[in-house]
């Protein structure tokens, strides 16, 4: 099974840098899109992600989530964050079935915000190769 999840932070005027936390991605309000359909103009908004590493079992990835970023809420809002959510991309061969635990779902209470599932299907050598 390969999971990859991650923590996104969005806002119009979110800075990112005002956070005291070393975020996978970030961007300020008006830095200069490098890819996608804006690229070369200024994004309209502030954003950062995190990705859970891998070494941390599927098992305690909302813990972790949880526990990194329940006590950076208020700083989160502070720097002008309005919303923030769980994307969980997952990789399957053959058959896509999740459960997710009580505790899980308690976890994932803890950042009062939605969560984002995808499930894309590969070759068995794909699936067990994993997110880079």
């Amino acid at each position: 099974m390969s999971w990859r999840v991650t923590f996104e932070i969005y806002g119009e005027d979110f800075k990112p840098n005002e956070v005291d936390f070393n975020f996978s991605e970030k961007n300020e309000p008006n830095d200069i899109c490098r890819v996608g359909r804006l690229k070369g103009e200024p994004y309209k908004y502030g954003s950062a992600s995190y990705q859970v590493p891998k070494y941390i079992d599927r098992d305690l990835l909302f813990k972790h989530l949880a526990d990194t970023f329940e006590p950076m809420l208020d700083e989160l809002k502070c720097a002008g964050a309005e919303s923030w959510h769980i994307e969980i991309d997952r990789l399957y061969y053959a058959q896509c079935n999740e459960e997710l635990s009580p505790d899980e779902i308690t976890q994932i209470a803890r950042l009062k915000c939605s969560v984002s599932y995808s499930a894309y299907a590969v070759s068995e050598e794909e699936e067990i190769k994993g997110f880079k």
